[in-house]
């Protein structure tokens, strides 16, 4: 896991990111690199978080390689950088060849299969308990519409919003048979024909849809296109690519820049729940449990009422009933929103707004630290940690390092300075 920021003015943006990497065996390194310069002759930079690699390829190679590819030329805008990289990823075909990018995909089913299975048809040992082909079927096609119907209200990933059904059939038609047998190993379980094209279906849903799920890597790209006089953050969620397409979208909600009615921005990803909590004065966790408790108590105090009411309590319960409790607990998130934003949330901006270089700098390692030191004195898992590598770029100095770690010393490598820009 990893804790990433920005902070954005119109002096400059910082940003800043830890070191700590989990492996998939749930072991915790401090030495990743999260940060890097996307050109080095131009004021842009990009973030990673979450998975540190595609199509089994590091993130950071994949950087660098881009980075010398791209050479001096500059693009008008942040938004034209992350253009260019993702058609740079697709002209390499996703690092990789036909055959892993079938392989990701024939995962990526298997995954959803799995999850229908095990969710509806095992017992509590984990065996498959439906020892019927026909209620077995009836049971997956009722599931798998489910989930398609979940998914179609989903936007599209921007490169899937075209892609047809019967593309992906044509797809994934030599490997589908060994995606459902899969979960049943040797059960002796038989998918019918209807039940395979209604499985088939979910899984296109999905696969094409918005993707909410642990298994991405975030790019966060920032600093200034050729055109721009404020800075900009643009992050994207990465997944794999298949036939020739790149599963991704546009993390919009966090998309930050400035101007003159928004002279500040801050963005937090991956673990921000520290950071959030100082920069809005409550925990996310803590106030979600205010409007679930609030609703919990309207609860008990209708049964209260009904207990010491004598009159007609049928006629009573009937009018407790017409009262919208979500309605009132709406009402009450966003009074509580309304004091978080005039008692904190403006305030701070406010002050971001007139921030120098430095003390943006420091803002975005406070943060950073913050969020690793929560970690380090509870019973969390230290999932935040190692050196806090901080960078500042601004429109005239462009990408300054403020703090980096090296895994050499760079006094004994003075070649790798001297051959940076070769």
């Amino acid at each position: 896991m990893t804790a990433v920021v920005g902070i954005l003015n119109k002096k400059a943006v910082a940003i800043a990111a830890d070191s700590a990497v989990t492996t998939g065996s749930g072991k915790i390194f401090n030495k990743a690199n999260k940060i890097f310069t996307l050109s080095k002759y131009h004021p842009i930079g990009i973030m990673i978080h979450n998975i540190d690699s595609f199509m089994s390829v590091p993130w950071e190679t994949i950087i660098k390689m881009y980075r010398k590819e791209l050479g001096d030329k500059e693009f008008d805008s942040v938004q034209d950088y992350k253009k260019d990289f993702i058609e740079f990823l697709r002209n390499k075909n996703f690092f990789s060849d036909d055959s892993q990018q079938l392989f990701k995909t024939t995962l990526f089913c298997v995954h959803q299969i799995n999850h229908i299975i095990f969710n509806q048809f095992t017992d509590s040992f984990g065996k498959f308990s439906v020892d019927k082909n026909d209620v077995l079927n009836k049971e997956l096609q009722v599931s798998a519409q489910y989930r398609t119907d979940i998914f179609k209200k989903r936007n599209p990933m921007p490169e899937l919003v075209k892609y047809s059904l019967k593309e992906f059939e044509t797809y994934i038609e030599t490997k589908i048979d060994e995606i459902l047998k899969y979960p049943f190993g040797n059960e002796g379980a038989t998918i019918s024909d209807e039940t395979k094209k209604i499985l088939i279906e979910a899984y296109y849903h999905e696969l094409i849809a918005e993707d909410y799920s642990n298994n991405y890597t975030g790019l966060v790209f920032v600093g200034y296109g050729k055109n721009e006089i404020f800075p900009s953050l643009v992050p994207i969620v990465v997944f794999f690519g298949f036939d020739k397409k790149l599963r991704y979208y546009d993390d919009a909600n966090k998309v930050s820049s400035v101007n003159d009615d928004f002279p500040s921005q801050i963005s937090t990803f991956a673990q921000s729940d520290v950071m959030m909590t100082i920069l809005t004065g409550i925990a996310p966790e803590l106030q979600q449990a205010y409007s679930k408790n609030l609703k919990e108590i309207f609860k008990e105090q209708e049964k209260v009422i009904l207990d010491k009411f004598t009159g007609d309590k049928a006629v009573l319960k009937d009018l407790l009933d017409k009262i919208d409790k979500d309605a009132l607990v709406t009402q009450y998130d966003g009074l509580m929103s309304d004091i978080i934003t005039q008692k904190y949330i403006t305030p701070l901006y406010e002050a971001v707004a007139g921030l120098g270089k430095e003390d943006l700098a420091e803002m975005a390692e406070s943060l950073i630290y913050l969020t690793y030191l929560q970690r380090r004195i509870t019973n969390a898992e230290e999932s935040v940690g190692g050196d806090v590598d901080v960078a500042i770029i601004s429109k005239g100095d462009g990408f300054i390092w403020i703090k980096r770690k090296h895994y050499f010393k760079p006094d004994l490598n003075p070649n790798f300075f001297k051959k940076y820009f070769k």
